[in-house]
């Protein structure tokens, strides 16, 4: 199935494949159209252009449980604002690949699915949800046949049942229409002999799946131990990808991803709070707060003079005063006083344009500027290839300095106690979450899709390693929840915004999911 993709990696181009195929001899049937054929599924990891590495720190503690959702009346989890786990099934999609490991530290991120049979696999996973007497293994038999182009009217009268139940009469038309024909191995060694071993293995792999697909003695784990490889894959530079980096979906959701092994992963998804986030006359931060009473207010030394980068006129540095963790009381008549730290660090405001110098300090209190503008440039990039997915709205100034004001607040905290970091754990997240917000407004202003209500963009989840599988979950959105911009009043004050209010409650995300 991924012949192409494969051919290409391997150094083979288009003319040379045309120049393997006229020397294939023409009692080999089927063989032409095997080479030719397009990958069911093309999503690779270039595809995964929606991670957010600013978001790599951010492990959130709070986790609602998810027996306390509610159901929508078509038994879809109604999802509020905030942080969930759940466990899901997953399906290969990649064969002749290694299966993830749990603690492995493989590190998967949310991409399209992509491919001519994309659209059909993301249909059997929604048409499932209304099928749970079809077990997970039958699901999957049925992915491997549709991926490795098999003849479904070829396969055994059980799974010709399971596949007219999940698939539509032009579904079925189209997938046969398109099927490939068995190869008799001996002769596929010998057409394939001048191939690159991982390409030929593919190539042999489905083929054998095909085979057997057909043969109603094949078990499922037969077909397993042929799909998916097992051991230890061959390291590269590429394992290095860190494990539960975020994406941002584009339905809204910031989703990550440790999978058990290839039929089952745990999730965590966050979908963003409100937050209130004010700025003073010069639009330096000082006030964030969340609906749950939890504050961080900020007062800056203005008795310091601020710091700047020559050829950087919209960046500026400026010292703290304060910094002070607060919590509203039980009755929520008062605050209470968490943590203050008190003339320590300081924080960037503006958006670098990335050519400017570091020169003589005016404080010893920036000593670390040179790293914080380096970060300040690699955080904007990360906004920036996130904004090429979107359609964004608003002012970078409110990502930027939210970032810039949360590696301030990490930096300080680095040099506290294990114990006081643990006391403000959830205050050293809500600076993250308030930029997950602030981003979320950003990106995610328009209305909703018309097509949306199909799930259009999927959920795969592929590996940086490209002899790791890519997986397909079991969970889609059944109902948008994008706000426009005009929901939120906002009010500009020295091209800073000001959240003061939100002018009606925020609806739950309805998703379908296989919790376990």
């Amino acid at each position: 199935m991924f012949l192409t993709l494969l051919l290409i990696a391997a150094g083979i181009n288009y003319p040379q494949i045309e120049s393997l195929i006229n020397k294939i001899p023409e009692e080999i049937p089927g063989l032409e159209e095997i080479l030719q054929a397009e990958p069911a599924i093309t999503t690779s990891f270039k595809d995964a252009v929606f991670g957010v590495p600013f978001l790599d720190d951010f492990s959130p503690t709070e986790i609602v449980p998810i027996d306390s959702l509610n159901r929508s009346p078509d038994g879809g989890l109604e999802f509020y604002p905030g942080v969930y786990q759940f466990d899901v099934q997953s399906f290969c999609l990649k064969t002749a690949t290694f299966g993830p490991r749990e603690g492995s530290g493989e590190g998967y991120l949310f991409a399209p699915i992509k491919g001519p049979r994309a659209d059909i696999v993301s249909n059997i996973i929604i048409r499932s949800f209304d099928h749970p007497e079809i077990i997970q293994k039958d699901i999957q038999l049925l992915l491997w046949a549709i991926i490795t182009y098999t003849k479904l009217s070829d396969m055994p009268r059980r799974k010709q049942s399971i596949a007219a139940q999940l698939l539509t009469p032009k579904e079925l038309y189209q997938l046969n229409g398109k099927a490939l024909g068995l190869i008799p191995e001996k002769l596929m060694d010998m057409a394939f002999k001048k191939l690159q071993p991982d390409v030929r293995e593919t190539i042999k792999v489905n083929a054998q799946l095909r085979r057997m697909l057909t043969e109603s003695s094949t078990t499922y784990e037969d077909l397993e131990r042929t799909a998916v490889l097992t051991g230890d894959p061959p390291q590269s530079e590429e394992d290095n990808f860190p494990q539960g980096r975020w994406s941002l979906r584009p339905d809204g959701i910031f989703i990550r991803y440790f999978p058990y092994n290839y039929k089952r992963m745990r999730v965590e998804i966050y979908y963003p709070e409100f937050f209130l986030i004010e700025w003073d006359e010069l639009g330096r931060l000082t006030s964030l707060a969340d609906d749950n009473g939890n504050f961080i207010i900020t007062d800056y030394d203005d008795f310091i003079d601020p710091i700047y980068v020559a050829g950087e006129p919209s960046l500026k540095g400026f010292a703290f005063r304060s910094i002070r963790f607060e919590s509203n009381s039980s009755s929520g008549q008062e605050r209470n006083l968490l943590l203050e730290w008190n003339q320590s660090g300081w924080t960037f405001i503006g958006v670098p344009d990335g050519a400017g110098e570091i020169r003589k300090l005016s404080s010893d209190r920036f000593s670390d500027i040179k790293d914080r503008y380096e970060w300040a440039i690699k955080h904007k990039e990360q906004i920036e290839r996130l904004d090429e997915q979107f359609d964004p709205k608003g002012n970078l100034n409110v990502l930027m300095d939210i970032g810039h004001f949360s590696e301030a607040i990490d930096n300080i905290a680095a040099n506290e106690s294990q114990t006081n970091r643990e006391l403000v754990a959830g205050h050293l997240n809500l600076v993250r979450k308030a930029w997950q917000f602030a981003l979320w407004l950003r990106e995610m202003h328009s209305d909703e899709p018309d097509e949306f209500e199909n799930d259009p963009i999927g959920n795969d989840a592929v590996c940086r390693k490209r002899s790791k599988q890519r997986l397909k979950l079991k969970m889609h959105v059944k109902e948008w929840n994008r706000w426009n911009m005009e929901d939120f009043p906002w009010i500009e004050i020295e091209k800073k915004w000001v959240i003061p209010k939100l002018r009606k409650p925020r609806q739950p995300m309805v998703i379908a999911g296989v919790v376990r």
